[in-house]
C-alpha cells in the first residue's frame, strides 16, 4: 500500500492535495506519484509496487475518475508561489517550448508527424506545450496542452492560451513577468499577448531578421549589422561565470510590430576553445532593460530543456501509452507534482544548507527515504507479531515468497 513507502515529508506534500480528492481518488493520487517519482510510470508498475488496487482501478483514475485536475494543478501552483515567494525577483520568467514523445502506433491522442529540433527530422510522437515559472533558481512546471497538427490550434494558439493562465497568477505588484522563448515562439502573436497581458518577452531572433534601427530609415538584417561591429566598440559582461560581449540597438522589427525593442548582438567566449562563439541576437520589448538582464533571463530558458531531459530519462514522462487525451494531461499534471515537490526540496536544501543538490540526487533521496519507510513499516509489523504471511500479501509479494 502506497501508505508504507511515504515518508513524513512527502506526505506532507500529498496533504496540501488531499481536500479536493476524494479517499479513493487520493490513494491513487499518492500512487501515482510514488511511481513517478521512482522511474515506474505506468500502470501495471504502479498497481503491482504502489497500489492495493488493479491496474485498470489505477488506469481508470487517469482516463474515468471525476476529479478536478485542472483544480488539482491551480492548488499545486499555489502552493508552490507561496514557498518561494520570498525567492522572486523584478523580473519573474514564463519560459514556454514545446517537446515530442516519440511513440509507436496510430491511435494515441495527438499522433502525427512532428518536427523534431533534437533530432533535425521528422519523428513519429506526439507534441506537447509546456510552460515554467522560475523563482530565483527554482523552476516550476506550470501548464501543459497537447499539440494536434489538424485541430485549427497552432502550438502559438496553445503558448498564448498559457501566457492567458500566468496572468491569472497574479504576481506581486514589484515583480514583472517575462515571457521567454526560444525563435520559433518570438513572433508578432506572442510579443503582442505578452504585452497586453502586462508582461515583457525575451527572445532569439533569427539572424535574418530585419532591423529598422532608430535614426536610420531603412531596413538591415540583424546579421549584416553585426558584421560590420568592430571588436574596440564591443562591450562586456559576466553572467553566472560566463564572459560575453554585446553591442545592443534599438529599433523595429519587421513583421513583428512597429513598436521599438531592444536587441541585443551577442557573443559567448569559449574557455575550452579560447575563442568567441558566432553572433547570437536577443529581443526585449523592454527597451531600458540592461543588456546582463536580457542575457540572464534566456539562459533561464535552458531550464525547461532540462526539465525535460530529467522528465523523460527519469521521470519516464514519455512512456505513458494512454489512449485518451484526458488521460495523458492529467498524467503529466501528476508528473508536474512531483517534480514541484522535488524543486521544493531542492530550494529547502540550497536555501537552509547553502550546498547545490541536483534533481538525480533528490529523486535518490526520495527513493531511499521510501524505501526506508517500508523497511521500518515491515519491522513494526513483525514487532506485533503479525505473521510474514500477511506482511506480504499486503506487500503483494506472496507469489515472490513462494
Amino acid at each position: 500500500m502506497p501508505q508504507n513507502h511515504i515518508s513524513d515529508n512527502l506526505a506532507s506534500y500529498f496533504n496540501v492535495f488531499e481536500e479536493s480528492l476524494s479517499k479513493p481518488q487520493f490513494s491513487h493520487f499518492q500512487s501515482w506519484n510514488l511511481g513517478i517519482l521512482h522511474g515506474k510510470a505506468q500502470g501495471s508498475k504502479i498497481s503491482s509496487q504502489f497500489s492495493d488496487k488493479s491496474e485498470t482501478s489505477v488506469t481508470r483514475f487517469l482516463s474515468q475518475s471525476s476529479w478536478d485536475h485542472h483544480e488539482l494543478n491551480r492548488q499545486r501552483i499555489v502552493f508552490a508561489k507561496n514557498i518561494l515567494q520570498q525567492k522572486y525577483q523584478k523580473y519573474v520568467p514564463l519560459i514556454i517550448d514545446d517537446t515530442i514523445f516519440e511513440k509507436y502506433g496510430k491511435k494515441l491522442p495527438g499522433i502525427g508527424w512532428h518536427w523534431s529540433h533534437t533530432d533535425n527530422a521528422v519523428v513519429w510522437g506526439q507534441s506537447l506545450v509546456t510552460s515554467h515559472m522560475m523563482a530565483g533558481d527554482c523552476d516550476i512546471p506550470l501548464f501543459v496542452d497537447l499539440y494536434h497538427k489538424h485541430s485549427g490550434q497552432s502550438k502559438i494558439d496553445l503558448a498564448i492560451g498559457q501566457i492567458h493562465q500566468f496572468r491569472q497568477l497574479h504576481l506581486p505588484d514589484t515583480t514583472t513577468g517575462v515571457v521567454v522563448t526560444d525563435t520559433w515562439y518570438g513572433c508578432k502573436d506572442i510579443i503582442n499577448e505578452s504585452l497586453n497581458n502586462g508582461f515583457e518577452l525575451v527572445t532569439m531572433l533569427k539572424s535574418n531578421r530585419k532591423v529598422k534601427v532608430q535614426g536610420i530609415d531603412t531596413w538591415l538584417s540583424i546579421r549584416d549589422i553585426s558584421a560590420k561591429l568592430e571588436e574596440h566598440s564591443l562591450h562586456h559582461v559576466t553572467v553566472d561565470g560566463v564572459i560575453y560581449r554585446f553591442s545592443q540597438v534599438t529599433g523595429t522589427i519587421h513583421g513583428i510590430g512597429g513598436r521599438t525593442n531592444k536587441i541585443l548582438l551577442v557573443q559567448q567566449y569559449s574557455d575550452e576553445k579560447k575563442s568567441w562563439s558566432s553572433f547570437k541576437y536577443l529581443l526585449s520589448t523592454d527597451t531600458k532593460m540592461r543588456a546582463w538582464t536580457m542575457i540572464f533571463l534566456y539562459r533561464k530558458r535552458w531550464k525547461i530543456e532540462t526539465f525535460y531531459d530529467f522528465g523523460k530519462n527519469q521521470l519516464k514522462m514519455a512512456d505513458t501509452r494512454v489512449l485518451k487525451e484526458l488521460a495523458l494531461l492529467r498524467f503529466i499534471l501528476l508528473l508536474f507534482c512531483s517534480y514541484t515537490y522535488l524543486a521544493l526540496r531542492k530550494f529547502d536544501s540550497e536555501y537552509f544548507e547553502n550546498y547545490e543538490i541536483s534533481y538525480y540526487q533528490l529523486q535518490n533521496q526520495v527513493i531511499d527515504k521510501c524505501q526506508t519507510q517500508l523497511i521500518r513499516w515491515v519491522y513494526i509489523q513483525g514487532q506485533h507479531g503479525r505473521p510474514l504471511t500477511a506482511i506480504l500479501s499486503e506487500l503483494r509479494l506472496v507469489e515472490i515468497s513462494a
